[in-house]
This record gives structure tokens, C-alpha cells and sequence, in this order.
């Protein structure tokens, strides 16, 4: 299922990453639901422990830093879904059947180790993500807040993978819930993880990413989170 829906996707996303340019500065506040971009938080030289909404996307932030793919695979609920940004066309395969935590280790692991001869390694990651988070309750019905929370943050990221370079800017909404409450993968509970309330989970990811306008034309290519994700898949 997942090469064939590769297939589908590959030379749509190859031929939206046409070459351009770096926009100087931040993102504007515009669309970002009144969060503002703020300066980085530093990346940990140790994992962060996932106790809590927050860590763990520190921690997501460290997979990205580290090339971890291992650790990564411990961040994602059995039933996650991606969402891809509403105008991405990327993301119509995924529209009827989505993107789930399969897929999501799998585009991981091809841009950190390489996969076939359209996904070079990345040679640099680098993410960044909001220096201080604000965890709200999980608006989706049914949904407890002691169990269930939110974030929303800005987002930066930056690949280098030769003869590609990308850079991504925009927002992410993260759906995390805690691991008591949690669906928690069989490869995960063969490692001995199991329904622990110390531990947070990713469920929900939406990109809400997206090209600037006005790029001018430059080595770097504009994109979308999930267009990345869909071009490694």
C-alpha cells in the first residue's frame, strides 16, 4: 500500500518542489490563531523524557537533531494519523486512506538513512519549533483534558540533501495523549511499553505549512511539511 501510494504522489510532490527562494525573517502571525513565532529552544544533548505534552515535543525535536530513528518510532500512538495542510495537493492519496504511523516511520527513516535513488539522505536537519509551548485542551469531541491536550506551534525546518535543500516554515497542530489512555503499537509493547501515565504520545499531527508567497528564485526550494513527508514515503 505504501509504494503504491508513493508512486501516485512522487512526481506530483518532485514537480511542486521547483527551486526557490529564501524569504528573509520570520512568518507573520497571520493565520496562527493568535500564537506568536518565538526564538528556539535550544536542542537537549540528552533524549528528553516524554512526561509530559511538552517534553515530548522537545523530544520530537531531538529525533530530528539526532537522526533518530529508533527513538522516533517510540513518539507515535498505534492509531496516528498526518494531516496534510488543506491546499496541499501531497496529500490527496492520503485523503480517503491516511497517512498512519507506518507511513510516518517510514518517510522518517528514508530522509535520515536514504531510500531509493528520488530520496537522498539528508546531510542537515535542522528544527525548530516554538521556545515556549502553550498546551491547551484537546478541542476534538470527546476529548478529556487530563488525558488528551494540544499544542499548537510554529515551525522551521530546514533539510539539506544533496542537490536538494528545503526549507519549511509555518505551524503545527500536535494531538497528544497520555499513555494510560493511549493505543499503544504492538512493536512498542513487545519493548515492554505499556498504558503508563508518566508517558505522552503523539496521536494527531496536523501540517499547516505552506510555501511563502513571493519567493524569489534561489537553490533553496519553498515547500510544506508534508510534502517532505510524502516525497520519502
Amino acid at each position: 500500500m505504501l509504494a503504491s501510494r508513493r508512486l501516485a504522489t512522487l512526481s506530483l510532490g518532485l514537480a511542486l518542489l521547483a527551486p526557490l527562494g529564501l524569504a528573509g525573517g520570520c512568518s507573520s502571525d497571520s493565520g496562527s490563531g493568535g500564537f506568536r513565532i518565538t526564538q528556539p529552544q535550544p536542542v537537549h544533548s540528552t533524549a528528553p523524557v516524554p512526561d509530559s505534552p511538552e517534553n515530548l515535543l522537545r523530544l520530537l525535536e531531538w529525533c530530528y537533531a539526532n537522526r533518530d530513528l529508533e527513538t522516533y518510532r517510540t513518539l507515535f500512538t498505534e492509531d496516528f494519523r498526518f494531516v496534510f495542510a488543506t491546499l496541499d495537493p501531497n496529500g490527496n492519496a492520503y485523503r480517503s486512506i491516511p497517512w498512519i504511523r507506518e507511513d510516518e516511520i517510514e518517510s522518517f527513516a528514508h530522509l535520515v538513512n536514504g531510500g531509493d535513488a528520488n530520496q537522498p539522505r539528508a546531510q542537515s536537519i535542522t528544527l525548530m519549533l516554538d521556545r515556549i509551548f502553550r498546551v491547551t485542551d484537546d478541542p476534538r469531541p470527546g476529548m478529556m483534558p487530563t488525558w488528551h491536550r494540544m499544542i499548537r506551534t510554529s515551525a522551521t525546518l530546514r533539510i539539506v540533501a544533496d542537490p536538494s535543500q528545503w526549507e519549511i516554515q509555518g505551524f503545527a497542530n500536535f494531538f497528544m495523549v497520555r499513555g494510560d489512555s493511549a493505543a499503544i503499537p504492538p512493536d512498542l509493547k513487545a519493548r515492554g511499553f505499556g498504558p503508563d501515565p508518566q508517558r505522552w504520545y503523539i496521536q494527531r499531527w496536523e501540517d499547516d505549512t505552506s510555501p511563502p508567497e513571493g519567493a524569489r528564485a534561489m537553490p533553496t526550494s519553498k515547500s510544506t511539511w508534508g510534502s517532505i513527508k510524502a516525497i520519502y514515503c
